[in-house]
């Protein structure tokens, strides 16, 4: 799979650019898309809508806690810990991307898309029952 947009790190953040993400299933459509941004431990960060409209809130939670590494795949899965085995390449957009070994050992690139694993709760990043922390309003 090849990422042509693919933002590189820079200072510890991995930063992805975009505008507001139109209302679908998950959190990407109640989260603004240009705050997306991942950092080197896995910590994934979003500003989204409150049911107050007049809200937003900045949130992040550590994917850890949402993603499993099976295979050569990155897949969703509560309390994966898939960081052990792989390394964080990059985001994009709303997916990340990974290096992982595959059943042989060979580093495999794959890739997430995050909207089939988070989900927004009144402004706060949240998986399998695990809810990220408040960063305040934005």
């Amino acid at each position: 799979m090849q990422f042509s947009q693919l933002v590189p790190l820079v200072g510890g953040l991995l930063l992805s650019q975009g505008s507001f993400v139109a209302a679908e299933a998950g959190f990407a459509g109640s989260c603004i898309q240009n705050s997306f941004r991942l950092n080197t431990h896995g910590d994934f960060e979003a500003i989204c809508s409150t049911r107050d409209p007049a809200y937003h809130e900045r949130s992040n939670i550590n994917l850890n806690l949402c993603i499993v590494h099976r295979d050569a795949d990155i897949l969703p899965g509560d309390n994966g810990n898939f960081m052990a085995s792989c390394r964080l390449v990059g985001l994009r957009g709303r997916s990340i991307e990974a290096v992982c070994p595959d059943a042989m050992g060979v580093n495999v690139t794959t890739e997430l898309d995050l909207n089939t694993v988070l989900f927004n709760s009144d402004g706060i990043l949240a998986c399998f029952g695990h809810y990220g922390q408040s960063l305040g309003h934005a």
